[in-house]
């Protein structure tokens, strides 16, 4: 099984038992950092838009409760946190998700040039639409 292969899986397995998101989390991020832009752009149509909404919020709401900016791993969650958002892409449930990703900002601090660096070319409409959010709510 392919990197591709292994990734789908693993977002098939997480969104199926959501609550057991932590146990999958390491492997699915380390998976993901070794993907192709194509490969990532492949896993992005051909994953379950609901399974990738599932895997974002859960992971964006735990960073709400636990994240501390002078924790080791700070960086670690807001970089996951914006590979989460290029993942789902506002593809499922844009209001919601619109609102976690600006709760995701104003609590990381995260910046729209931080985005801008893990964009890839099928994520430039979600990099739109994240810079949209910025404006609309005055952050950054």
């Amino acid at each position: 099984m392919n990197d591709r292969e292994q990734t789908l899986a693993v977002i098939k397995t997480i969104g199926a038992n959501p609550r057991e998101w932590g146990k999958h989390i390491d492997a699915f991020f380390a998976l993901l950092d070794t993907l192709s832009g194509d490969d990532w752009c492949a896993v992005k149509r051909f994953a379950s838009p609901k399974d990738r909404n599932t895997i974002l919020f859960q992971y964006l709401g735990h960073i709400e409760r636990t994240y501390d900016l002078r924790a080791p791993e700070a960086a670690r969650m807001v970089e996951g946190g914006v590979i989460l958002i290029f993942l789902e892409g506002f593809e499922l449930d844009y209001r919601e998700t619109t609102l976690r990703v600006k709760d995701f900002v104003k609590t990381t601090g995260v910046t729209v040039t931080q985005f801008a660096r893990r964009a890839r070319e099928c994520d430039v409409p979600a990099l739109a639409y994240i810079r949209g959010i910025y404006q609309t709510y005055g952050i950054g």
